[in-house]
């Protein structure tokens, strides 16, 4: 028979982090018991689950730098596109009217790129780049089935 109320502590609850988060600000004081936390935490990954942390994503480093995650590169206080991603939409802006006269890419999934991507770039502070793609490509507007129009 099992007695209700008794509760075995797991090998986690002892390490007594209730969230291992992935970012997070500290004080610099606190920069020592940040690492004394990753080691113990490495014993555990360790000694318990056969786990081994990668070395080169688990670094302690100033928040003012910002952390590059899911194509954005994130502050504190915003959220700015990262440089690859603005690369990238630059790219493939300057292909699409070749690609569009040669028929390799119908306007309709030209449209569904760039809105594929505005929709991605909205979620940061990016509304001045958008607008400089907007000036610098021309991309004037959408016509009533939704295609994108080019100054020809």
């Amino acid at each position: 028979m099992v007695e209700q109320g008794l509760r075995v502590q797991t090998k986690t609850e002892q390490l007594l982090y209730k969230v291992y988060p992935r970012l997070v600000n500290f004080p610099k004081a606190e920069k020592f018991m940040l690492s004394q936390r990753i080691k113990n935490v490495e014993i555990f990954l360790n000694d318990i689950l056969h786990l081994e942390l990668n070395k080169n994503k688990s670094k302690i480093f100033p928040i003012s730098q910002g952390v590059n995650t899911i194509g954005f590169k994130i502050h504190p206080t915003h959220r700015l596109l990262r440089n690859d991603c603005k690369k990238k939409i630059k790219r493939k802006l300057k292909a699409i009217p070749n690609l569009l006269k040669t028929n390799k890419m119908t306007e309709l999934k030209a449209g569904q790129m760039i809105g594929s991507w505005a929709g991605h770039a909205k979620h940061g502070c990016s509304y001045n780049f958008v607008k400089s793609l907007v000036d610098r490509y021309g991309i004037v507007s959408q016509n009533k089935q939704g295609n994108l129009c080019f100054p020809n």
